[in-house]
């Protein structure tokens, strides 16, 4: 099965996200430690805004990966949608 270029580019950017989710969990869980580690009210204040803000990146991260293994899997698809509608192979694609 021959892959299409966009493919490529779109599997270059699903494994950087997915590289930038397993960053943001390590720093989630890193502030989480310090989190509960700490009495004091400067650093357990620092913790709880960084956990916020890794929170709200997490859930970006996330979203942008579903975006994006839906837009592979359409792409996917599309040459069999192609080739089920003409009865044959799809036609090359000229790009």
């Amino acid at each position: 099965m021959l892959r299409q270029p966009q493919s490529n580019g779109l599997d270059l950017k699903i494994q950087e996200t997915k590289r930038h989710i397993q960053t943001e969990r390590k720093i989630l869980e890193a502030s989480q430690n310090l989190e509960r580690a700490t009495a004091n009210e400067n650093v357990l204040k620092g913790a709880q805004n960084k956990i916020k803000e890794t929170e709200r990146n997490l859930i970006y991260y996330e979203q942008t990966l579903r975006e994006l293994q839906a837009r592979k899997l359409q792409l996917q698809q599309q040459p069999r949608d192609d080739a089920a509608r003409s009865g044959g192979l799809p036609s090359p694609q000229v790009g």
